[in-house]
């Protein structure tokens, strides 16, 4: 039994038999943005790792370091904000992928919490289908909103709102523990 689903609290004999047993990986993708006066600036990189690290379990995998950035010009007005051009944000994503892959990775499963990474994330998807057949991608875009329906939550597409405040407080309780 793995001591963690974390990637990067492993070492390497570790994700070597790990991904031998099962090759799937798991990718948080988020971004660092403004979430109003009320929430940190992580808060989708936050979502996406609760939600990532579920699936890992679940799926017995891998969960990969969450992406640092995303693509969100649009909050680029805000201070708290940093954003990728697309181009960075897709070689991110592919050469992740690539080095996964060569480690024995057969598949990629991205979990985006902000919609700004989708486009970005659809040709990253598409070239990893193209240029690395051993590496089957799949992502789940907008998981915030299939979570929220599942929790009565009602889902929105403001920044900050009920669904991003409960999951930041699930990660503070995933942290105290």
């Amino acid at each position: 039994m793995l001591p963690s689903r974390h990637f990067i609290d492993l070492t390497q004999p570790e994700i070597a038999q790990q991904l031998k047993k099962n090759p799937l990986v798991v990718l948080p993708a988020g971004s660092v943005e403004q979430h109003g006066p009320h929430l940190p600036t992580g808060t989708d990189i936050y979502a996406s790792q609760v939600i990532g690290h579920a699936v890992a379990e679940r799926m017995d995998g891998l969960l990969l370091p969450a992406t640092p950035f995303g693509v969100t010009p649009m909050h680029m007005p805000f201070e708290g904000t940093i954003t990728l051009t697309p181009e960075t944000y897709i070689r991110v994503i592919t050469e992740t992928a690539a080095s996964t892959a060569k480690h024995g990775a057969k598949y990629l499963l991205i979990i985006n919490w902000h919609e700004g990474n989708i486009p970005s994330l659809a040709i990253a998807s598409e070239a990893l289908h193209r240029e690395l057949q051993a590496l089957r991608a799949s992502g789940i875009a907008g998981a915030h909103r299939r979570r929220g329906k599942r929790r009565n939550i009602k889902p929105t597409n403001k920044n900050a709102a009920e669904l991003e405040r409960w999951v930041e407080t699930r990660h503070e309780k995933l942290n105290e523990g």
